[in-house]
């Protein structure tokens, strides 16, 4: 007997007639198909596998509708659900496990990360005629703020050919800026995701070391994106004037990634004629936005200080709901004291 796992978001949506017929000749010749999905198990659910992705199966498992009954604390965000991301992950490994599926389709390579049993990343044969272009913000988002808002806005203002920004978190800050809070440091990028700007948890997931060379190496040549982006990085001015001797690889990051720099107080990069001076990295010249540290907003919390305009809304909300950043959880363990970062500069 066959058993085969097959995700519905990515996989037998994105090719409905290949996956209707395969499942149908399974489950008429015996064999197990098992739908797994993130989706909450309603009977409105199950007419849209069998009405409009006319999918046949023997077993129909929800993430969600199986974390609720368990009592985990499923949430809500922009009506889809959310949980702890670890936990989430690793539960479709532990129900195919559970069930002895032989081969599971999905269409992440993240999920796979946490599979014992045999696991199937599904490439769609369906490919863009033009890649689409991703600005991305990295930094420890500890917490994401209104400063980081307000860049990615203003990268989509002025520069209209950009689909999305993607705030992408470090998983190790190379000073150690947020030993803690991890779950909530991507949950609150979860909190503030609209249509164009998005959670890329990239470094989380690949448990990178937060050098942008290596991350972006690594991202240029992922079979998951590279014929699908073009991507830049956005960082601040602040930056730049120390991007050539500071930056690891600096030359050869140049040439790999477009920049797109955004101006900070009291950085003029009038007289900058360094390696991202020219085309195709682009400077945004007259473009303002306020200047907000995450560290600021640390630091008003431990202070007992109003957040109110540093964060956007939902943050403030939910820092204050779970009482985050009570206590100082920036210092380096090695030194005992804090330290200042140039390859990330926006934290």
């Amino acid at each position: 007997m066959i058993k085969l796992g097959i995700d519905i978001h990515g996989v037998s949506d994105a090719d409905q007639e290949f996956f209707s017929e395969l499942t149908k000749l399974l489950v008429q010749n015996g064999h197990e198909v098992h739908i797994l999905t993130g989706s909450e198990h309603t009977q409105a659910f199950e007419n849209h596998l069998k009405n409009d992705l006319k999918l046949y199966w023997t077993h129909l498992f929800s993430i969600t509708s199986f974390h609720l009954k368990s009592g985990t604390e499923v949430s809500s965000i922009n009506g889809n659900p959310y949980m702890e991301e670890d936990m989430w992950n690793r539960t479709k490994a532990q129900y195919c496990k559970k069930h002895g599926i032989q081969l599971h389709l999905d269409d992440s390579a993240v999920y796979g990360k946490f599979f014992q049993t045999p696991y199937g990343k599904y490439y769609s044969n369906q490919q863009p005629e033009t890649r689409k272009k991703i600005a991305v913000i990295g930094g420890s988002f500890n917490p994401v703020t209104q400063g980081h808002i307000s860049m990615a806005e203003a990268v989509l203002d002025a520069v209209h050919d950009i689909y999305q920004i993607w705030l992408m978190p470090a998983f190790r800050h190379p000073f150690e800026k947020h030993k803690e809070y991890c779950p909530e440091r991507i949950k609150m990028i979860r909190l503030i995701e609209s249509e164009k700007i998005r959670y890329f948890g990239y470094e989380i997931d690949n448990k990178l070391f937060g050098e942008t060379f290596a991350t972006f190496t690594r991202l240029l040549d992922d079979p998951d994106y590279k014929n699908l982006y073009d991507f830049h990085m956005v960082i601040g001015s602040d930056c730049v004037l120390d991007f050539d001797r500071k930056w690891k690889h600096a030359g050869l990051l140049s040439k790999l990634i477009k920049f797109i720099i955004i101006p900070r107080p009291g950085y003029d990069l009038e007289n900058y004629k360094g390696l991202l001076s020219c085309h195709p990295h682009i400077i945004l010249g007259s473009v303002k936005t306020p200047d907000i540290s995450a560290s600021k907003v640390r630091k008003h919390i431990r202070q007992n200080k109003s957040i109110k305009g540093l964060v956007p809304d939902a943050i403030e909300t939910y820092i204050i709901e779970k009482q985050l950043f009570k206590n100082q959880n920036i210092i380096s363990p090695n030194t005992g004291s804090t330290k200042n970062k140039c390859t990330d500069c926006k934290d």
